[in-house]
This record gives C-alpha cells, sequence and structure tokens, in this order.
C-alpha cells in the first residue's frame, strides 16, 4: 500500500499523532508568528512512521525547494532505542 501525502510546505514535522499536531502547531504559531511555514503531519501511531516517512521522500523529490524533516516521537521507556529506531527507519526511506 503506497500513502500519498500532500506537501504544503518546504518545512516538515513528523509527530506520532493527533495530540502531538496540535501541541506543535500551536507551538509553532507562538514561537514563529507565521513568517516560517512548517507544515506538521501525523504519522498516526509510531507503527506508521516508516510508511509516512517513505511517502514524504516521494513526495518532497517533485518539490526542489524542500529544506528540512524533523521527527518528534515518544522515548517511552527508552530513549536511546527511540531514536535509533527513526534513524533506522530514515535510512530504508531513504
Amino acid at each position: 500500500m503506497e500513502l500519498k501525502l500532500k506537501i504544503d510546505a518546504d518545512r516538515l514535522l513528523l509527530v506520532e499523532g493527533r495530540d502531538e499536531v496540535n501541541l506543535f502547531k500551536a507551538l509553532l504559531k507562538h514561537c514563529l508568528d507565521n513568517k516560517s511555514e512548517i507544515q506538521v503531519i501525523d504519522a498516526g501511531g509510531i507503527n506508521k512512521f516508516p510508511v509516512n516517512l517513505k511517502a514524504i521522500h516521494e513526495s518532497v523529490r517533485a518539490r526542489p525547494s524542500f529544506q528540512s524533516l524533523g521527527v518528534v516521537r515518544d522515548a517511552d521507556d527508552n530513549a536511546d532505542s527511540a531514536f535509533r529506531s527513526i534513524c533506522d527507519h530514515l535510512r530504508k526511506a531513504g
């Protein structure tokens, strides 16, 4: 199953779920004063990060102005393991 994402910005923030989307949208609005557009994308849980990262990779290939991707994931009980997991997903997504 291939996921298609609509990319509306040159900076993306992939977060774990809907609560994080609401938090980061409010935080970015407050901190950036709408000077810089960052699209916040709901991954739909930690198990969907790989699919979303692959879809982001495919979508931004056609966007030469793309600049950056940030990823926010809960550390749960092991921050090192969570970090390694995201790094592995990023490598696999290309």
